[in-house]
C-alpha cells in the first residue's frame, strides 16, 4: 500500500502477508472500478487443496474483506485454479476460474456490484464432461461481460466462449 505522500509500505518478512500465511498462493489478480474500489483474486491451497479467494476494499480504502479474511469464491467441495478477474465501467466485477470437482474440470464465474454488494452464487459456465481451462473474462459497457477458455483434448483444443448480461 501506498500513503498519500508517496510513501510505500513494505512487507517486513514472509510473514507480514496480505493473504493467509499458510500454504502457497498464485495467480494474483488485481483491478480497480471506476469508482475507486479495488477487487483482488487469488487461488492458494490452505490446507484442503486450491481454492480461489476474493478481497475488497471500498473507494475510502477500508477492507470489507482483507487478504486474511477472504472470502472463498470456488465450491468448498472443488479444486480450483487460474483465475481472472475484470471490472466493468458500472462497477460490475466478474471472476472465472477453473474448478475440478468429482471428477469433471469446468469454468466457473462468480459476479458482483459494487464493492459493498455480496458475491453472487457460483455460475457454471462449460459444459460437462468436456476438458477446459485457462479463462479469461472481460466486462463492457453496460457491464456486459464475454469469458473465454481453452476446451477439448490437447492437441485439438479450440476457443470456446460464453456471454454474461
Amino acid at each position: 500500500t501506498r500513503d498519500r505522500q508517496g510513501t510505500w509500505t513494505r512487507p517486513r518478512d514472509l510473514d507480514d502477508s496480505f493473504s493467509p500465511a499458510v500454504g502457497t498462493a498464485r495467480c494474483a489478480q488485481l483491478a480497480f472500478s471506476a469508482a475507486g474500489e479495488l477487487h483482488v483474486i487469488w487461488y492458494q491451497d490452505r490446507g484442503d487443496g486450491d481454492a480461489v479467494y476474493a478481497a475488497r476494499r471500498d473507494a475510502s480504502g477500508r477492507w470489507l474483506e482483507d487478504g486474511n479474511h477472504p472470502t472463498r469464491l470456488s465450491a468448498p467441495d472443488a479444486i480450483a485454479y487460474a483465475p481472472s478477474l475484470a471490472v466493468g465501467p458500472r462497477g460490475g466485477v466478474v471472476a472465472v476460474f477453473t474448478e475440478e470437482r468429482k471428477g469433471q474440470t469446468r469454468i466457473a464465474a462468480r459476479r458482483a456490484g459494487a464493492a459493498k454488494e455480496p458475491w453472487g452464487a457460483e455460475e457454471m459456465l462449460s459444459r460437462e464432461g468436456e476438458v477446459v481451462s485457462d479463462p479469461v473474462v472481460a466486462v463492457g459497457p453496460g457491464d456486459r461481460t464475454l469469458v473465454a477458455w481453452t476446451q477439448g483434448p490437447f492437441g485439438k483444443a479450440r476457443v470456446a466462449t460464453a456471454r454474461i448480461e
